[in-house]
């Protein structure tokens, strides 16, 4: 997953809140919670927070869901551009392109 990693310089106050993530994931916390304003890349530290956690994420339209085996976390904003690495089995994909209905857990939803 490094090759998805951000390739330009955080500002002081993202730096400030992924290693307040950083601290917090050490000292055994399951989340961080991060109050920003809009347009002040909410959405950027998201990614990164789940680029470093290398878990995989559920994408709803325009979110994004953490998954672990533990269940869903919350969901985070998607960015309007970039690329990713999908990880669904093609075989997966063929059934969705063929007509299969999915279920998604409600907890995803929250």
């Amino acid at each position: 997953m490094d090759e998805l990693g951000f390739r330009g310089e955080w500002r002081r106050y993202q730096t400030l809140a992924l290693e307040a993530f950083e601290r917090d994931r050490a000292g055994g916390h399951r989340s961080t919670h991060l109050i920003a304003p809009p347009g002040s890349g909410k959405t950027l530290l998201g990614f990164e927070i789940l680029r470093r956690l290398d878990r995989p994420a559920l994408v709803l339209g325009a979110r994004l869901v953490a998954w672990s085996a533990e269940g869903y976390g919350a969901p985070i904003s998607r960015p309007r551009s970039g690329s990713t690495q999908v990880i669904t089995p093609p075989t997966s994909v063929s059934a969705l392109r063929g007509g299969y209905r999915t279920q998604i857990d409600p907890s995803a939803m929250a």
